[in-house]
């Protein structure tokens, strides 16, 4: 396994969203990596599962690795 990189631009997929808790899940490098609503960068705090995304890594309270500024990627 790769080590992870922080503040530099990773694509991913997002793998699970509860809209319901603002909370998401996306792999990376076979890392599961968690995301809140807050951290979606066009402001809707809301993704549909599966959509592409590029996201910035950081860790987060309690130690525990997130993703922020979560970004979709535009279908083409």
């Amino acid at each position: 396994m790769n080590e992870l990189k922080y503040n530099e631009l990773i694509k991913s997929k997002v793998d699970k969203f509860d809209q319901n808790s603002g909370i998401g899940y996306l792999t990376i490098e076979d890392r599961q990596v968690w995301f809140h609503c807050i951290s979606i960068t066009d402001g809707s705090r809301f993704i549909e599962n599966g959509s592409e995304v590029v996201v910035l890594l950081r860790v987060g309270r309690n130690g525990r690795l997130e993703a922020y500024q979560v970004q979709k990627i535009a279908k083409t």
